[in-house]
């Protein structure tokens, strides 16, 4: 794997996990009423945060076992799960700050 491509995929695996963190305690308020969330945060952890821990565990297992792409798909499928990842934070952050 090119080094680009791997500092691409951990510096979006950092982000993303920021990211699922800073919603998860900004959707507790800093756990100021205990551990209790509104149904609206709830639902969005389900739908991105899942996907999102999914697509972290996968690139942790590529990196793990020094995954190399043989051919331009590899790196066609590893730039999908560096946009996804990305996309997915994005998405986080900004819903972080609305709630």
């Amino acid at each position: 794997m090119y080094k680009a491509f791997k500092t691409l995929l951990i510096s979006a695996m950092a982000v993303n996990g920021l990211s699922f963190l800073f919603f998860f305690l900004l959707a507790n308020r800093f756990f100021e009423y205990g551990f209790i969330m509104d149904v609206i945060s709830t639902v969005i952890l389900t739908m991105f945060g899942i996907p999102s821990v999914a697509l972290i565990m996968g690139s942790i297992y590529l990196l793990k076992f020094q995954w190399t792409p043989k051919s331009w798909l590899g790196y066609a499928g590893l730039s999908i799960i560096i946009i996804a990842l990305i996309s997915i934070a994005i998405y986080l952050f900004s819903f972080a700050w609305r709630v």
